[in-house]
């Protein structure tokens, strides 16, 4: 169920409003604007001055009604599309910068948000979309899930941690909400007494270093989720190490701990936080479904496949779970319209975003099917699973400024490949084909089980879009394993490999990729990689220089990483306008302006981390004075150059002692722990 948005939100919009219009006016490091839209969600986007909104959706829950609205906020303020993720969220893109604030007032209204969309947050909490209807379920952890989310949602320190924070339910042991791949991931369990409860697996993730998750606890009580979810972030957030963005996850602590010591310093945290007392969870209620009346419909031609395809019965209840692929992930706003029209009858809680890019329905009576494959076929939505509608792939270099490929048109490539091949449309049923534009796992590829991630390569002087190749990945409660490595492909054969390793698995006779791959698989990827491993010379043929969909040839350019944007970027704008500032200016000499530069910078720089956020140049003195000189962490021989300073006084002739304080500032950062502590004054 969609949450209940936090008091603070619109406070914290206005904070946000504030400063994009400082920005707009000149007044506003961009590096400053970057950590604070951020954590709402906010990423720049490849061509400069464009924008995403990442909404956070609960277990992916999108009600009809909210469809709507958020088609409605597509048109007016992006390019009137959603895109539908692999962490059940919603993308609106093309925002205009100026007109961010007004969107975010107008989500919460509708009662959604985009924080903790993005940055070092805790992000949206996954569920698998079945939940609540999986015939292999416990029970429905839907709404413990909720009443997790409620309360984490209010906490200040959900929202500024060393780096991103997910969590994940997966209602049932198929683990199809990859709980076995997150920083916490829980699985349903029901003691001897009847009562609910969680195993619990920590310190998972599919990124740099990936790894399946640790079991933590084969039990802890429903009613406890809360209180380890709080000790498990506290901890976290205590010795997460803030120093580097490329280590700062949870499961990097298993390096500083090893496997078994950060397991015991979970475990005891909870205890702590136990002892400390806390408020049980409670479950939110679910509310009960009323169908309105709606007369019988015959069913349309493809009806019989599509339900033998699509549709799953749940043997208990007797109502439909329907799986919607939908092409990459991206949903026109009219065809978004359409679905929430079509399907406000069926009530508030019948529509979920999926986890592979697609829309699951769920609680659908069987007598209603013909007028939901109707509906479907009506916006060119009813086509069978099994088919490449199926690929799930990230946006890569078309907006990501990190992208380094074109999956998206990767895609479109392997489905005219596919078309041309005479290979079945079901090709893929039961396959999981994931590509990633680059390393980061956008697209989840380290559990697919046929996996690709953008790469660079080079002939000769020309640089040529290329794919690593992984296979193998399982996901399952307690089975869980990433995908192997097996070589790489020019991004121009891409298309063919998936072709003819398919072809291979189907002429096999197995029914599982993954038995095929453990037996003699494989190797046959292995032998056809090698077999399109070579790209001719650009004057012999420059097809291959160019990516999927692009019109130039390839060139590798990146931006820099907007999703772990926080302390370290605000420290590092003052850090390179102080070496600028040494760099433009002679010692023996000095200048006025270059003085006082640094000066400024350097008291600024460290501020961040004490949490003080002045508003004027004289609040960065008063704020230095009071939390580095005052407290002993910088010695009292510089005070009266900072109240100089702060008076406005000439700094003429004194660049010497700009310098030396400039210096200890810096020793100063370079003697902080990893979680960003001072080191004790003697």
């Amino acid at each position: 169920m969609p949450y209940t948005i936090p008091d603070s939100l619109h406070g914290e919009i206005d904070e946000l409003d504030q400063a994009i219009r400082q920005f707009e006016a000149g007044h506003l490091d961009p590096g400053i604007l970057k950590t604070r839209r951020v954590p709402f969600g906010i990423y720049e986007q490849r061509t400069p001055g464009t924008y995403m909104c990442r909404i956070r959706c609960t277990g992916g829950a999108v009600s009809p009604t909210r469809l709507s609205a958020l088609a409605d906020l597509a048109d007016r303020y992006g390019s009137s599309f959603l895109h539908l993720t692999t962490r059940e969220d919603v993308q609106i893109h093309d925002i205009a910068i100026g007109r961010i604030p007004s969107l975010l007032r107008d989500l919460a209204a509708i009662g959604l948000s985009s924080r903790g969309g993005g940055g070092n947050t805790v992000r949206n909490v996954l569920v698998s979309p079945e939940a609540g209807h999986d015939p292999e379920e416990l029970f429905d952890v839907g709404p413990w899930a909720d009443a997790l989310v409620e309360r984490i949602i209010r906490e200040k320190d959900s929202w500024n941690l060393p780096r991103k924070f997910k969590i994940a339910f997966s209602s049932s042991d198929r683990d199809t909400a990859m709980a076995g791949f997150n920083d916490l991931g829980f699985f349903p369990v029901v003691s001897s007494a009847g009562l609910p409860g969680f195993e619990v697996w920590v310190a998972g993730g599919l990124g740099g270093k990936p790894r399946p998750a640790l079991l933590l606890r084969a039990w802890l009580p429903a009613s406890e989720l809360h209180l380890a979810t709080t000790a498990i972030k506290k901890f976290f957030d205590a010795n997460g190490n803030r120093r580097n963005k490329r280590a700062a996850r949870l499961r990097f602590l298993r390096d500083r701990f090893g496997d078994e010591g950060l397991l015991e310093h979970l475990d005891r945290a909870i205890e702590a936080e136990r002892s400390r007392g806390f408020e049980p969870l409670e479950p939110v209620a679910a509310d009960v479904v009323q169908y309105a009346d709606a007369p019988p419909s015959a069913p349309e031609i493809g009806f019989p496949g599509w339900l033998a395809a699509n549709v799953r019965i749940h043997p208990r209840t007797g109502t439909a779970e329907v799986r919607v692929p939908v092409l990459l992930g991206d949903l026109s706003a009219s065809t978004a319209h359409a679905l929430g029209r079509g399907l406000a009858s069926f009530g508030e809680r019948a529509l979920r975003v999926g986890m592979r890019q697609d829309i699951v329905l769920v609680g659908i009576p069987t007598g209603r099917l013909p007028e939901v494959h109707s509906l479907l076929r009506s916006v060119d939505l009813a086509a069978e699973t099994g088919g490449v509608e199926e690929v799930v792939a990230c946006t890569g270099a078309d907006t990501c400024k990190l992208g380094l490929c074109l999956p998206k048109g990767a895609v479109r490539a392997v489905r005219e490949e596919i078309a041309r091949s005479g290979l079945a449309q079901a090709g893929f049923a039961g396959l999981r084909v994931h590509i990633s534009g680059c390393p980061n796992s956008c697209a989840q590829h380290m559990v697919a089980d046929l996996g690709f991630f953008g790469a660079a390569r080079r002939r000769g002087e020309r640089m040529y879009p290329a794919y690593r190749v992984v296979v193998g990945g399982i996901l399952g409660r307690g089975k869980a394993r990433l995908a192997r490595d097996i070589g790489q492909i020019p991004a121009k054969h891409l298309p063919k490999f998936v072709h003819l390793v398919l072809s291979a698995w189907k002429e096999s006779g197995r029914s599982g990729f993954a038995e095929w791959l453990d037996s003699e698989g494989e190797s046959r990827a292995k032998a056809i990689l090698e077999s399109l491993a070579e790209i001719p010379e650009w004057d012999a043929d420059a097809s291959p220089y160019f990516d999927w969909g692009a019109a130039e040839p390839f060139s590798p350019t990146r931006g820099g990483a907007e999703c772990s944007a926080g302390l370290f970027d605000l420290i590092d704008i003052d850090r390179e306008t102080i070496a600028r500032g040494r760099a433009a200016v002679d010692p023996t000499v000095g200048t006025e302006s270059v003085a006082k530069e640094i000066l400024f910078h350097a008291c600024r720089m460290l501020l961040v981390v004490k949490e003080i956020e002045p508003a004027t140049p004289e609040g960065v003195y008063d704020g230095f004075l009071l939390g580095f000189i005052s407290e002993g962490l910088v010695p009292e021989d510089f005070r009266d150059l900072v109240l100089a300073a702060r008076e406005g006084k000439s700094l003429a002739g004194r660049l010497h002692e700009v310098l030396a304080l400039a210096d200890t500032v810096e020793a100063l950062y370079q003697a902080m722990d990893d979680s960003l502590r001072f080191p004790v004054p003697r």
